[in-house]
């Protein structure tokens, strides 16, 4: 039976990628070039290449083009895709869903010289004199609690989430709403925090993290100084 030309397309393209023609990560033509190497119309390759996303030997990512393989979570233009698509309210209903998950785990699993770190932490974004320095204290504060969780996904999510913060939106959201008054009061929070990983007591440390976020989400959206529909790019 002769093959229609949809299945003949398809066969060339998964002849490529075994062949390592196309190789893991590597962007294909558009479709207007690809379509005439192939010599088929656009509309008999985009089904094509439906079928090879189902089967996950292709991925699509919206204004960036079509790669070989599967999406990298943390890979650079992934995490750039997902900041223009985000907010800062739609990352702190992250944090609050995931900090304090990983809080109870440290409580759990850290090591006294991991809590040790956590505290010098604290004791640094407390006593910093800067907004850049207390940022830089203050974000090794919750990376060194999530660390502490002895879970490696978790971690990763973590550290996802943050390079999605890590835009200029965030720091100029943070730029109009840090005060002394308001590091004092987070000083404050943390510490409580890192009372109760010093106690074991992970209820308390889930706690006092989703306190602390609560925090955080008032004082950067809930104050009306930026729109929570505000996208972070």
């Amino acid at each position: 039976m002769t093959p229609t030309p949809r299945e003949r397309v398809l066969q060339e393209l998964r002849q490529r990628i075994d062949k390592s023609a196309y190789r893991p990560g590597d962007r294909l033509p558009p479709e207007r070039e690809l379509a005439r190497q192939l010599g088929i119309s656009r509309t008999v390759l985009r089904g094509a290449l439906a079928v090879l996303e189902a089967e996950g030997a292709i991925w699509r990512g919206v204004g960036q083009g079509t790669f070989v393989g599967t999406p990298s979570v943390d890979g650079p233009d992934r995490i750039q895709a997902i900041r223009d698509l985000t907010s800062p309210a739609e990352v702190m209903e992250v944090r609050i869903a995931l900090e304090p998950e990983l809080a109870a785990l440290a409580a759990h699993r850290a090591s006294g010289n991991e809590l040790d770190e956590v505290e010098r932490c604290c004791d640094k974004a407390a006593a910093a004199q800067t907004q850049q320095t207390y940022e830089l204290w203050d974000g090794r504060f919750h990376h060194a609690i999530a660390s502490a969780g002895h879970n490696r996904l978790f971690v990763a999510l973590f550290e996802a989430m943050n390079a999605v913060r890590d835009h200029t939106t965030w720091g100029q959201v943070r730029e109009a709403t840090r005060s002394q008054a308001w590091q004092q009061e987070t000083t404050k929070q943390h510490l409580a925090i890192l009372d109760a990983l010093r106690q074991r007591d992970a209820a308390h440390a889930r706690e006092r993290m989703v306190a602390h976020l609560q925090a955080v989400k008032h004082q950067l959206l809930d104050s009306g100084r930026v729109a929570t529909s505000d996208t972070a790019a």
